[in-house]
């Protein structure tokens, strides 16, 4: 209910309090941290406080550790980390292990493509993000916002102005309703930036 309720913190204490009460490897605790880690993912995403982004990462990490071939905690841990913009070559490290046996999965084409723009590799960041919308649209699913988001940062890396406004203002659409104050700030300064 307090994640509900977006009281994060409330959540967060709460799922501790579980972690406390499980026996170190079982099942449920395992679980537990999973949610926790979730939790905090959101917490970040609403506030766009990197407290909570850094006991994200440190979640993952202790979750990737009980299940190193887990492929949502490796994806997760590799989004994370670029978002922090720290270890860069270890989340590419953990986005190429995911997308090697889930090559056509949109959520971790759009991870993948993401990683490779913070890494640098505007072109394979590029190629990766337009297989993620193609992925979408085949499952007649609308990609998240984000993904168009990450589309635009990587066009405008490239030097396409043009293209990245596009890109900029379909995550605005696409997100309209969804994107939280600090997501829609952020997108639009970007679309300020291109369209100078």
């Amino acid at each position: 209910l307090a994640k509900v309720n977006r009281e994060y913190n409330k959540a967060v204490a709460y799922i501790d309090k579980c972690v406390q009460l499980t026996e170190a490897d079982s099942p449920r605790r395992i679980d537990y941290m999973a949610k926790k880690a979730e939790i905090l993912t959101l917490a970040y995403q609403g506030s766009s406080d990197n407290k909570y982004l850094g006991m994200a990462i440190a979640d993952y990490e202790s979750l990737l550790a009980k299940m190193p071939n887990n492929t949502s905690v490796l994806n997760n841990l590799a989004y994370m980390l670029a978002l922090s913009n720290e270890r860069l070559p270890d989340a590419l490290k953990y986005a190429e292990t995911v997308y090697s046996l889930m090559p056509n999965d949109p959520g971790v084409l759009d991870t993948y493509g993401y990683v490779l723009h913070k890494n640098g590799k505007h072109p394979e960041a590029a190629e990766r993000l337009a297989a993620a919308v193609q992925q979408y649209e085949q499952n007649k699913v609308d990609a998240p916002p984000e993904v168009y988001e990450h589309l635009g940062m990587v066009k405008e890396a490239l030097g396409d102005k043009v293209a990245a406004l596009a890109e900029y203002s379909r995550a605005l659409e696409r997100g309209a309703g969804r994107l939280t104050d600090n997501d829609k700030e952020r997108i639009n300064k970007a679309i300020e930036r291109v369209s100078r």
